[in-house]
C-alpha cells in the first residue's frame, strides 16, 4: 500500500529508480563488471537479430502467398521486398557511420 501511495503522491520516479537500482545489484550478471555486462548484451542483440530475422522471413512468405493467390499485385511483392531491404541497409549504414566516427557500437 505504501509502493501505491508514493506513486499517487508524484513520487513515482523515485520508486522507479529505486526499483531500477534494486534490480540492477540483485542480478550479478548485471553488476559483475563491463566484459559481463558486453556480454550479455552481445548476446540480446544476437537474439534480437535472430527474431528480425524470423519476422522477415514469414512477412516475405506472406507476401508471395497474398501475391500467389491474387490479393496484392506482384509489382506489391517486389515493393515489400525493397522495403525489407531499405530497413536493413539504414541499419548497415547506421553502423557503417558510428565506425567511421568512432562510436563503435
Amino acid at each position: 500500500m505504501d509502493l501505491l501511495r508514493d506513486v499517487l503522491k508524484g513520487q513515482s520516479a523515485k520508486v522507479f529508480f529505486s526499483v531500477f537500482m534494486a534490480l540492477i545489484f540483485a542480478n550479478p550478471a548485471l553488476a559483475s563488471g563491463l566484459a559481463s555486462g558486453t556480454s550479455e548484451l552481445t548476446a540480446f542483440k544476437d537474439w534480437v537479430w535472430t527474431l528480425t530475422g524470423i519476422f522477415v522471413f514469414l512477412f516475405i512468405i506472406v507476401q508471395a502467398v497474398r501475391a500467389m493467390m491474387d490479393q496484392i499485385t506482384w509489382l506489391e511483392f517486389a515493393l515489400s521486398i525493397v522495403k525489407v531491404v531499405v530497413v536493413g541497409g539504414c541499419i548497415t549504414v547506421v553502423t557503417w557511420a558510428m565506425g567511421v566516427f568512432g562510436v563503435a557500437p
